[in-house]
């Protein structure tokens, strides 16, 4: 079906990740961060994520503000510093 050489997932590092939190409607602010401390708290365990970057009550979308929607972005150490993870 595909010619040779085709690629879905190139062999390259990202530099950010987005974790989108679409809570139910009426999510409390309260709540929908103990969702995004649950996210953070994960993320912190892995050496390779240089920041973690939350917003709580919009998803980074004009369209998706409120308090049910949440963002965590994570940036990825440079693919250098992280070989020495290794």
């Amino acid at each position: 079906m595909f010619g040779r050489g085709v690629e879905f997932l190139p062999k390259t590092e990202p530099k950010r990740s987005d974790v989108k939190i679409k809570a139910p409607v009426g999510t409390n602010l309260e709540a929908s961060d103990q969702f995004v401390k649950v996210v953070e708290k994960i993320a912190a365990e892995y050496p390779d994520i240089e920041y973690i970057i939350a917003n709580t009550g919009e998803s980074g979308q004009s369209d998706e503000i409120g308090t049910h929607y949440s963002l965590v972005k994570l940036d990825y150490v440079d693919i250098q510093t992280a070989a020495a993870f290794i």
